[in-house]
């Protein structure tokens, strides 16, 4: 049993929804940057429509918002979804979400990295632009990038 009807999208957005629901039912995923925004977006659809789903965030109060409140929509419906803190930077904390399926479930069907940082001021604007900037900007590939082919290893 799955907490949403065929064809309609779970978190109420309206937009269209490109898979057979019945084939996500029952599917282990692994999601880092899952806390918040796109990440918390593919959270609540899958495990809406009956996916077992372990999330990973940085932000740790937001993270375990988003699993209570997800769990309180969906109570008996089989499906498991579990948060935990994760340093996406840091790739023994990324294999922390993989172990948590894998030793729940025996396998992942799904890795999705949503895991994103804000860019720097002065990012987009070339008169902005200096030395400093440049060092912020370093760490931002280094989350986004770096976290994303760790992942995929």
């Amino acid at each position: 049993m799955s907490c949403i009807s065929k064809g309609k999208s779970g978190s109420g957005h309206g937009y269209a929804t490109y898979f057979n629901l019945d084939q996500v039912k029952k599917l282990k995923l692994a999601i880092l940057g899952g806390a918040q925004g796109i990440g918390a977006a593919v959270v609540t659809e899958f495990y809406l429509a009956g996916a077992n789903v372990f999330f990973g965030d940085w932000n740790e109060v937001q993270g375990f918002i988003l699993q209570q409140e997800l769990q309180s929509q969906c109570i008996g419906s089989g499906n498991s979804l579990q948060f935990r803190k994760v340093d996406v930077r840091d790739y023994n904390s990324q294999l922390g979400i993989f172990d948590a399926a894998y030793e729940k479930h025996g396998k992942i069907d799904i890795a999705v990295s949503c895991a994103a940082i804000g860019e720097p001021d002065g990012w987009f604007d070339a008169n902005q632009l200096d030395l400093q900037t440049v060092r912020k900007v370093r760490k931002l590939l280094e989350t986004k990038d770096k976290s994303t082919l760790m992942l995929y290893k």
